[in-house]
């Protein structure tokens, strides 16, 4: 669906996709190892699903913010 609102902007617009993404800024992606003492499996911890479901129960309603 996205690449559709695209391709329609670009269509009405008459400018190239270099061209529109041009304007929009790029942020630098920064990734960090964190160490840690024991590693788990978060699909074992009841804490850490009942917070996914959450998560996932507030995403999928209307406006879908956590």
């Amino acid at each position: 669906m996205s690449a559709l609102q695209v391709l329609a902007v670009m269509k009405r617009t008459g400018r190239s996709l270099a061209e529109l993404a041009a304007g929009m800024p790029q942020f630098p992606q920064v990734m960090v190892n964190v160490k840690v003492r024991e590693r788990i499996d978060p699909r074992a911890s009841e804490q850490i699903q009942a917070h996914v479901r959450r998560v996932e129960e507030a995403l999928a309603r209307p406006g879908g913010s956590c």
